[in-house]
């Protein structure tokens, strides 16, 4: 088990909705040997400008090497 955990920051002009991260686990060779995606804000609820949300969730895994995390949203 791995816990991933973090801050999302929206440094965007505008406001972001739907706000989700990718995590990717990749193997040695950069092969991807896990990945999984997470709301970090409720579904239909705004992340504004300047505005900060913590997150944090265990993710089974096992053998990796180096990771990427991708925070995603909508513009609202």
């Amino acid at each position: 088990m791995v816990l991933v955990t973090g801050i999302v920051y929206n440094n965007y002009t505008a406001n972001v909705g739907d706000v989700k991260i990718l995590v990717e686990l990749f193997d040695i060779n950069n092969t991807l040997v896990r990945e999984t995606e997470r709301f970090v804000t409720p579904p239909s609820s705004t992340l504004e400008q300047k505005e900060r949300e913590g997150f944090n969730f265990l993710m089974l895994a096992e053998h990796f090497n180096h990771y990427n995390i991708i925070a995603h949203g909508t513009i609202v």
